[in-house]
């Protein structure tokens, strides 16, 4: 569902694309394997634990992806932080 407030879903938008971002850059082929995959199925919805077991398949489970994960953001952080202060203006006395 999306979320009816404007702060909340741009939250959710940018944990998608974080997330699509690391899959891309951190497990590219398994990422083209399982939109490969999808992309064969026929068109309709798919229960829950369907789509759960679809991406277990094709990245592992979720603890195995939650470390990388992590990682991931974290080095996202540093950067966003290190193009803040390289950006800014000093300030000399």
């Amino acid at each position: 569902k999306v979320p009816a407030d404007a702060a909340r879903s741009r939250r959710y938008y940018a944990q998608a694309w974080a997330f699509f971002q690391f899959m891309l850059t951190e497990r590219s082929e398994s990422l083209r394997n399982y939109l490969h995959q999808i992309a064969m199925l026929p068109a309709g919805q798919r229960s829950p634990m369907v789509l759960l077991r679809e991406f277990t398949t094709a990245f592992g489970p979720s603890e195995e992806i939650e470390g990388p994960w992590n990682l991931f953001l974290d080095r996202q952080a540093r950067q966003a932080q290190t193009s803040v202060d390289s950006a800014s203006p000093t300030i000399q006395k």
